[in-house]
Parts: C-alpha cells; sequence; structure tokens
C-alpha cells in the first residue's frame, strides 16, 4: 500500500463514522494544513519522517498500522528520482496524459496518433516510455495489453511555480481547443461567478478537492474496461482584485 492510499483510507474511515468529516477536519486532526494534506491524498507530496510519527501519535495507530504506514514510506523512498531536465521538458504536461492514455489497451500500438496528440516525434513518445518504465512510474500490464502506472511517484525536484503555470496554460489551450472540436454531448464546460465571503475560500477550495477525488474514485470502478481519456480542470479565482 503507497502512503496516499493509507491516508485515503484512514480520511474514509472516519468519514464513514461521520459524514461531516471533511479533508479540514482531517487536517486540523492530523495538526497540519489542509492544502498539504490534498498534496499528500492526491500523491503529489511525501510526508517527512517527523511528520509520520506525528501522524502515528494523532491518529492513535495500533502497532499494525504503524508499520504499515511506515513500510509505505521506505518503499516510496526507493523510488528513483526525475532528471531535472527531463522533468522541465517533457514531464510537466506529458506525463499525467501520457500515463492516462497508456492505460487505454490499443493506446501501445498507435504511438503516432500519440506522437500527434502530444506535438513529438514517435521517437520522442519511444523515449518518453521507455523513461517512465527505466524510473518504474509506467509498467507493462501483466493481464492484457496496455500499461499500468504507479499511484505515487517521488519528484525531488521543486515544482515551481513557473512549471505550474505552464501546466495550467497547456491545460486552458486544451480545454479551448475542445470548445471547438468536441462535440457537446461529449463534453462540460460550465462556469459559475458568484458573490463571496472571502473567509470561505478553504472550504470552496476543498469541495473542488473532493471533486476531482470523486471523479477519480469513478474512475476506478472501471478501471479495466477503459476507452477513453479525459481531463477535468476547475478555476478558480477573484474576478476583481480590489475588495469592494
Amino acid at each position: 500500500m503507497t502512503v496516499q492510499k493509507f491516508m485515503q483510507s484512514q480520511l474514509k474511515k472516519r468519514q464513514e463514522k461521520n459524514p461531516k468529516f471533511s479533508l479540514r477536519s482531517f487536517a486540523r486532526l492530523l495538526k497540519t494544513d489542509p492544502s498539504s494534506l490534498s498534496k499528500i491524498l492526491n500523491g503529489l507530496r511525501i510526508p517527512s519522517d517527523e511528520t509520520v510519527e506525528k501522524w502515528v501519535d494523532c491518529l492513535k495507530l495500533s502497532s499494525e498500522e504503524t508499520a504499515e504506514l511506515k513500510n509505505a514510506i521506505t518503499e516510496t523512498h526507493s523510488f528513483n528520482p526525475l532528471n531535472a531536465d527531463f522533468f522541465e521538458s517533457t514531464y510537466s504536461w506529458v506525463h499525467p496524459i501520457l500515463l492516462e492514455t497508456l492505460k487505454l489497451p490499443n493506446a501501445p500500438r498507435n504511438l503516432p496518433l500519440l506522437a500527434e496528440l502530444f506535438g513529438m516525434s514517435v521517437e520522442k513518445i519511444e523515449q518518453t516510455i521507455s523513461f517512465l518504465e527505466n524510473h518504474q512510474i509506467l509498467h507493462k500490464n501483466p493481464h492484457g495489453p496496455g500499461y499500468t502506472t504507479s499511484n505515487l511517484t517521488t519528484v525531488q525536484i521543486p515544482y515551481t511555480s513557473d512549471l505550474r503555470r505552464n501546466l495550467q496554460k497547456k491545460y486552458l489551450e486544451m480545454a479551448q481547443k475542445a470548445l471547438e472540436e468536441v462535440p457537446l454531448e461529449k463534453r462540460d464546460n460550465s462556469t459559475l461567478t458568484v458573490a463571496i465571503h472571502t473567509d470561505d475560500i478553504p472550504a470552496m477550495k476543498d469541495i473542488i478537492r473532493e471533486a476531482r477525488l470523486k471523479i477519480h474514485r469513478l474512475a476506478e470502478k472501471r478501471k479495466h474496461q477503459l476507452n477513453a481519456v479525459y481531463n477535468f480542470s476547475s478555476a478558480f479565482y477573484p474576478v476583481n482584485q480590489e475588495t469592494l
């Protein structure tokens, strides 16, 4: 089990007892901030040994659960870090889309289509796939065609604001293209503009995170029957910078 899955199971256990137990409630219990906890639950951050020790105490874990969590941490740290040049040129946007696309049964046999999708040569796609395999992020599916992926990947490179912005810009470009080219019955583009109190911003961000998690959980239920790759992006920002 990964750290991500372990912590998700701990959250789910508490939500089953109390449906109102939110991510923020979990963060308060763990004495950490919701943003950091969300990254761990989504596989984007690995907790330090000190944090894990604090969790053991806060969650009142049994000796078996403590061993399970610490083993997950040990296994996570055994992954190889990504090459910095590769990360900046390719990983930051190709990686998440390529990994999901390669789960489709016929994708490995359609490298020219993948190359067209990513605006890369077939040779570059092959190099990227090879790199992901060598770094234990991507694995050949032992039960049939296609690939499986690691649930948690170590990225020991600072994910800078510039990289985050570039990634979001890429998704916005793809969303714009879909708006023009994809039939309405195969997509959903909607917006909500609402006056709020800024104290509610953290709670609203929690709602957006929960929506992402629910979509992921639903997709996992049919992980052996995949036939398409979709992207869900959300943009939550002030319409005006000045408070009226």
